[in-house]
């Protein structure tokens, strides 16, 4: 029968089964590379927790809830804020139509010197400049909240928190309906895809060890 090689470190080191070609390290510990507890980047309370202990989660993924029910108002306004154009289009038109007037008005002294008073004239071109300002004006109050609309969003993100990588959640120590202030521990999670193993290596076996 073979034998299995045994790991157990009750024994000596002397005692350790070695297979051939293979060198064991007795007495070993073996620690986790990718350990962390996720907490709140907020204070609020927790609307739902989706994994359980022991549920595997991948990266990205959204495990955490707060309850953002104000924050999405917020976005929606800021949203709809950003995507009204309404001003804008409204300016570009009354530019357009008092352009055509002023140019109307210089058409007519050209025909006919004097038909309509320099005065009038001059009041026809500050209108289609004022178009022109309210045009710019009302574009600069669109960007103004496309990025307030991205800080909604920003902020709208806080309420969720994402597994960090792919991992096994070791410990869930925050509960649906329990308040959280910000950096407050929620959750544990582990991975056991990468591990570090430290242990004494038998001086026999020094020369037979090698990367790889």
């Amino acid at each position: 029968t073979t034998q299995v090689p045994s790991l157990e470190d009750t024994g000596p080191a002397e005692h350790v089964i070695r297979e051939p070609g293979a060198v064991t390290l007795p007495k070993c510990s073996v620690k986790l590379i990718e350990s962390v507890v996720l907490a709140s980047d907020r204070p609020g309370l927790i609307a739902h927790v989706e994994p359980k202990e022991g549920d595997i989660v991948r990266k990205d993924q959204e495990i955490v809830f707060l309850k953002d029910e104000a924050a999405v108002a917020l976005f929606n306004v800021a949203k709809q804020k950003a995507e009204n154009d309404v001003n804008k289009r409204f300016a570009e038109k009354s530019a357009a139509v008092a352009y055509a007037e002023w140019q109307k008005m210089l058409e007519s002294n050209r025909k006919v010197p004097g038909t309509i008073p320099e005065t009038e004239v001059n009041r026809a071109k500050l209108n289609y400049e004022k178009g022109i300002l309210q045009g710019e004006q009302a574009e600069q109050e669109q960007e103004v909240a496309k990025l307030e609309m991205e800080k909604a969003a920003a902020e709208l993100k806080t309420y969720k928190i994402e597994a960090p990588f792919d991992g096994e959640v070791r410990k869930v120590l925050k509960h649906k309906g329990e308040a959280v202030t910000q950096g407050t521990p929620i959750l544990e999670l582990i991975s056991t895809r990468s591990v570090k193993v430290e242990g004494y290596l038998p001086i026999e076996d020094f020369y037979d060890v090698r990367k790889g």
